[in-house]
């Protein structure tokens, strides 16, 4: 089942991963982190990949091209766990 919190988790587990494997600091990852503010080295080329990896690790897809990390408008970059909620929101 794919719920906020569940989601949440996943997603901060998938960041450090990320944050580890390209040799950045990877503790201190929580629900208020915003990845595309706090998180050294993510950007366009990584953010995508952490989304596959959530897809992956929670047996679901979310539309293709679909960036949870920013607000629906574009205007504002989102934390963990509200992009969690985007995740869950268009997660089929």
């Amino acid at each position: 089942m794919v719920n906020e919190t569940n989601v949440t988790e996943k997603l901060i587990q998938v960041l450090q991963e990320i944050q580890r494997n390209s040799g950045y600091e990877c503790e201190g990852i929580v629900a208020d982190t915003c990845p595309l503010q706090d998180l050294e080295g993510f950007d366009s080329k990584l953010w995508p990949v952490a989304i596959k990896m959530l897809e992956k690790n929670l047996g679901v897809e979310i539309p293709k091209k679909k960036n949870i990390y920013v607000s629906e408008d574009g205007t504002k970059r989102l934390t963990i766990k509200q992009a969690a909620a985007v995740f869950c929101k268009v997660a089929t």
